[in-house]
């Protein structure tokens, strides 16, 4: 079906797998509004996406979505578990120090705010992801590579209304060469009223960062950095 898509869209559909157990029940009531609802469970397997260029962007081996009750008349999105697993994703920025993106650019359309969704979400959890980062607007071009990387929040509802919880763990280093790799990781907790996160790093060898430092300073940067840092905001959700 992928040559049925339209020709226009941000991201090219080189393959990918559609697994759905899927329930749509229509209602309503005399004189009031109809009610469209769904629920089940989507599989979303083996999917790679590329920019309109041809170049590899996005891919990953399974998504899963519980879909608990989605009402999309009435904004309301409930998912149960969320599984994305072997996400892979590349990201280049240009020697101008433009990053391409899907989805950039400001959409015109309708100036008046639309109303508010309501979501909510048991768990989701990432495992096994890669993200791959090259730079060309620094010299050296900088590229590095994060991957196992792995990510946990608990129970989420928005508006919140409780706090949500959230731990990660990930390996950076270089894409060539053979370095051990750095090993990042924290956790944090979400709430209307605080903001806490922790975070830990160890083994990070400070010449990788070195292209970001050289292009404003003409210092050699050797060593491995190990450290942590611990963050409190109070009502975090506040604007200034």
């Amino acid at each position: 079906y992928i040559a049925y898509l339209p020709k226009g869209l941000p991201l090219r559909l080189q393959r990918g797998r559609v697994d759905a157990q899927l329930s749509l029940h229509f209602s309503q009531a005399p004189k009031q509004a109809a009610q469209v609802r769904l629920m089940g469970d989507l599989k979303l397997r083996e999917f790679a996406l590329q920019t309109p260029a041809g170049a590899p962007w996005l891919a990953w081996r399974e998504l899963r979505l519980g879909l608990k009750d989605v009402q999309p008349l009435r904004r309301l999105a409930l998912l149960g578990t969320v599984g994305w697993d072997r996400p892979e994703l590349a990201l280049q920025r240009n020697a101008a120090g433009q990053l391409w993106l899907p989805f950039g650019g400001s959409a015109a359309g309708n100036s008046e705010a639309a109303a508010p969704w309501t979501l909510g979400l048991e768990r989701f959890e990432l495992k096994q992801a890669r993200l791959d980062w090259r730079d060309a607007s620094v010299r050296p071009q900088a590229a590095l590579r994060l991957e196992e990387v792995g990510l946990q929040v608990g129970a989420l509802a928005w508006p919140l209304t409780k706090a949500v919880p959230l731990s990660y763990a990930m390996n950076l280093q270089p894409l060539s060469g053979k370095a051990a790799p750095a090993r990042l990781s924290g956790e944090a907790s979400l709430s209307t009223e605080q903001l806490t996160a922790k975070a830990q790093w160890q083994d990070l060898a400070l010449d990788w960062l070195a292209p970001y430092v050289q292009t404003h300073a003409p210092v050699q940067l050797r060593g491995l950095l190990a450290g942590r840092a611990e963050l409190a905001l109070a009502r975090p959700l506040e604007a200034e």
